[in-house]
């Protein structure tokens, strides 16, 4: 991990080691633990390697492809929902707010209209 985190790990010469030794499934659990869902790159790095190094078939190739491309989707679907939620939550404050500027309008009326 302080490699990674001092970001002085060579990614490809890292992933080439693990996909030699058939460990990449254990580096994509542990990936998917500790890191963000929303960076890729260390698994189309991954991929990139084992399609160079001819270890994997196009089975699972075309895969790994799609694993990676739904995990994409899901994040993106993901951010569009939260920027969906955060948008109807401001407008559900607005909405109080304008609901409140009634409420007080409507009492400084009332009371204008009150006899002394």
């Amino acid at each position: 991990m302080r490699f990674v985190d001092a970001e002085v790990l060579d990614e490809e010469m890292f992933e080439a080691i693990l996909s030699r030794h058939g460990l990449m499934d254990k580096w994509h659990q542990f990936q998917n633990t500790y890191f963000s869902e929303a960076d890729f790159s260390g698994a189309e790095t991954a991929l990139k390697a084992a399609i160079a190094q001819g270890t994997l078939s196009a089975d699972q190739i075309e895969s790994a492809r799609d694993s990676l491309a739904s995990a994409e989707t899901a994040v993106a679907i993901a951010v569009a929902s939260a920027a969906k939620e955060k948008r109807n939550a401001e407008l559900a404050a607005i909405n109080r707010a304008e609901e409140q500027q009634f409420c007080i309008h409507a009492i400084l009326h009332s009371r204008k209209e009150l006899p002394e």
